[in-house]
């Protein structure tokens, strides 16, 4: 689970305001598989409108919440501006937090969970990506045992939203055009290619505490 004290404003035990994270890398650190100018729109435009509209949201509906998980579960009571927005901050926390310009593999305890549970995971996380309709994410979760699973959601829905979702969420793919179409047009498989290039896999292994 993201720690999350250094990108909220607290007010006394309420959030009142969320922060965009600050990245651990340069926008174009990754040019080599994600693409500056894409980088630019993707964080500072797209984020940042998620960050600024749920913050309205928040102030507008005078939502007193003291975690991103608790906005998240009570989201989907509220304003579809709220629910939407606060979806598209979090899954944008999570996808550029796993970042680096490093090439990793997984390792240990993740490498050994992947191997048990899936046949191939980077292809059936592949083909997840291309059989979602329109657009969403991909996430690999854990049940908050030792049991890993991939699931999809639409739009900019987060697992957390579901009343039955008790895990962690270790991976999360943006299969959104705004992430890809500046380099690869409609060219989703390439970008899921170039996703798994810039994974950090110590972040994802971190995810399982």
């Amino acid at each position: 689970m993201i720690k999350l004290k250094n990108i909220l404003k607290e007010d006394a035990q309420f959030v009142t305001e969320f922060k965009r994270p600050e990245l651990k890398y340069k926008l174009n650190s990754l040019n080599k598989n994600i693409d500056t100018k894409t980088m630019e729109e993707h964080y500072g435009v797209h984020f940042k409108g998620y960050t600024d509209k749920m913050n309205e949201a928040i102030k507008d509906e005078q939502i007193r919440v003291g975690s991103i998980h608790e906005l998240l579960r009570l989201a989907v009571n509220y304003s579809p501006k709220l629910k939407n927005n606060a979806g598209g901050y979090y899954n944008h926390v999570i996808y550029f937090e796993q970042f680096t310009p490093e090439n990793k593999s997984p390792k240990d305890k993740l490498k050994y969970l992947l191997e048990r549970e899936f046949a191939d995971f980077k292809e059936e996380f592949t083909q997840a990506g291309l059989d979602l309709f329109g657009s969403g994410w991909v996430w690999l979760v854990s049940d908050g045992t030792d049991n890993l699973s991939i699931i999809t959601t639409q739009n900019q829905d987060n697992p957390y939203m579901a009343n039955n979702f008790g895990g962690q969420i270790l991976l999360g793919m943006d299969v959104w055009e705004h992430a890809y179409y500046l380099k690869h047009q409609a060219d989703r498989k390439a970008h899921i290619k170039d996703f798994f290039a810039v994974i950090d896999w110590d972040v994802v292994a971190g995810r399982l505490k």
